[in-house]
């Protein structure tokens, strides 16, 4: 009984560290808050290159979780104030926003917009996000889903996006090994791109067509607190044979004291043309056309992130290889303080400070029916130009109207 206890929990505690441990920093406002609303009204501004579109939007987005089934729809009225100027096609007035099953944590699947996807230890997908970087709103363009099911000891994850992306993922754990008698869990992923482009409200980005494929083997010797790892893997472009692919080495140790610090070290060797965590979370909106690792590298990665007090939570991911321009992702949160909760995010990819990427989202509730929701993200193209996007939102919180 004790022995079927025991192996129960080391099955668990496998499958969730078999799919990937620690992602890109990165937090959700919805991480901070404690409310739920779902009738809004807001303004939405648009700027393109100088020019800006402005609409109010009037909806409601309700869930509904069945038992084991979820459901969340976003019912919208948009406005424009400017008689003359277009709808942005990812402008819907309804959008099946997030459709979710899970059978005794088995098997099940996501469908919505995915983020914070890391497959492995993120040497080539780390927290890929399906967001096309056109505006603030959800719209198909920017969905995908991401199924799982598990016999253990053996775990299958897929992901498939509107955009033409397709991913999956084995992973195998051996309980006891002979090392310090920690379980060893072996992975292998394989990800691509059958297209090369991604589209949303007319503006196309476009990257070289690439798959990528690695394998992986993790070490939890102290659980959550201490997992050291190894990952290979290759990344390989049209028409190119495998064996002549680039590949990429990383070697570290990662995990987190009692849920309040998370850390990460890794050394990484690079072959000319690996580019570590290619699809990321700026994968599907900046434009790529090149290399940049045209030489042999090695290099760094230091991951740091705390939780204060259970309020506030901040985190960075720093990257530095020789002869390239450090990677930064960096990230604060914070519950509510003085009525107002919010997170920033910000993304130095490896493409550069050109094509950076900041997200702004705020909550402020002054108390009563009424709240507001702000979302600002500004993703560069190049040096001189950039896409950005702002919403102002009011939601009202229905429940509040009635006494009971």
């Amino acid at each position: 009984m004790i022995k079927n206890v025991k192996l129960t929990c080391f099955f668990l505690t496998a499958v969730l560290l078999a799919t990937s441990v620690q992602a890109k920093i990165r937090y959700e406002l919805e991480d901070f808050l404690t409310e739920s609303s779902s009738v809004r009204a807001q303004y939405i501004g648009v700027e393109n290159n100088g020019e800006t579109l402005n609409f109010l939007s009037v909806g409601l987005s309700p869930d509904f979780d069945l038992g084991p089934l979820g459901v969340g729809l976003d019912l919208s009225l948009y406005l424009p104030l400017q008689s003359d100027k277009p709808y942005p096609t990812d402008f819907n007035s309804v959008v099946l926003r997030r459709l979710k099953y899970d059978h005794n944590n088995q098997m099940g699947f996501d469908w919505g917009w995915l983020k914070d996807v890391t497959l492995g230890y993120g040497l080539i997908v780390n927290d890929f996000d399906t967001d096309t970087g056109e505006t603030t709103q959800f719209s198909n363009d920017k969905a995908g889903v991401l199924a799982y099911g598990t016999v253990s000891p053996i775990r299958v994850d897929a992901m498939w996006t509107m955009q033409n992306v397709y991913a999956g993922r084995v992973s195998y754990a051996i309980d006891n090994s002979p090392i310090l008698g920690s379980p060893i869990i072996f992975g292998g992923t394989y990800i691509t791109d059958s297209d090369g482009s991604s589209a949303s409200d007319g503006r196309t980005t476009t990257r070289p067509i690439k798959s990528a494929v690695g394998v992986d083997m993790g070490l939890p010797i102290g659980g959550e607190f201490f997992t050291v790892f190894a990952e290979y893997g290759k990344l390989i472009d049209e028409d190119v044979e495998i064996g002549d692919a680039p590949s990429g080495l990383s070697i570290g140790f990662q995990g987190e004291f009692f849920t309040q610090v998370e850390y990460g070290f890794e050394y990484r060797n690079l072959e000319a043309g690996f580019i570590p965590g290619y699809f990321d979370n700026t994968y599907e909106s900046t434009n790529y056309s090149g290399s940049a690792y045209t030489s042999d590298t090695n290099g760094l990665l230091l991951r740091v992130g705390s939780e204060f007090m259970d309020y506030f939570k901040g985190g960075l991911e720093w990257e530095s290889y020789e002869g390239q321009d450090p990677l930064l992702t960096a990230a604060l949160g914070w519950k509510k303080i003085n009525n107002i909760a919010g997170v920033v995010n910000y993304t130095v990819p490896y493409q550069g400070v050109s094509n950076a990427l900041l997200e702004l989202d705020a909550y402020y509730a002054p108390g009563g029916t009424f709240t507001y929701i702000i979302n600002y993200q500004r993703q560069n193209v190049t040096e001189d130009t950039y896409t950005e996007s702002t919403s102002v939102g009011l939601q009202m919180n229905v429940a509040s109207l009635f006494p009971f």
